[in-house]
């Protein structure tokens, strides 16, 4: 079964105590952990300049740090921002002219979805989640008391 990319996973930023993501609370080790582009990352940005590259790289590293897409800048740690505009060599303020809910935005997740792997929850992905803890609770023996 592949990755969701909506909702959140148990073992994300908050579940671990990462920080929330505003900014408060995240240091620069997981800045640097989880917001540094690979090689094979940044060449899926060659096509795209400014504001656009911008917001497709913050999209894609939030993508692959919380499980899910963010739904406003607001949701993006301010250093983290900071740290991949260095990286792709574009202005941090600049994102303020990428607007999340846009065409460019949606066509971005997309193409992100196919590039990672990941994809929308479906119904049988629903079933599957749903259904596997009822199967090992049928599974599991109760405990004799000695």
């Amino acid at each position: 079964m592949g990755r969701t990319s909506d909702g959140e996973r148990s073992d994300g930023p908050a579940a671990k105590g990462r920080g929330n993501r505003n900014g408060a609370g995240s240091g620069p080790d997981e800045v640097v952990d989880h917001f540094t582009l690979n090689g094979e990352e940044t060449g899926w940005l060659r096509n795209k300049t400014g504001a656009t590259r911008l917001g497709f790289a913050v999209q894609m590293k939030f993508l692959l740090w919380c499980g899910r897409f963010p739904k406003m800048r607001l949701e993006l740690p301010r250093d983290a921002v900071e740290y991949v505009a260095r990286q792709v060599g574009v202005a941090a303020g600049e994102l303020a002219a990428y607007d999340f809910a846009s065409r460019t935005a949606q066509r971005h997740r997309t193409e992100l979805r196919d590039l990672t792997g990941w994809h929308e929850c479906t119904r049988t992905d629903m079933v599957k989640l749903t259904s596997c803890p009822a199967r090992r609770a049928a599974v599991v023996k109760p405990r004799r008391r000695e």
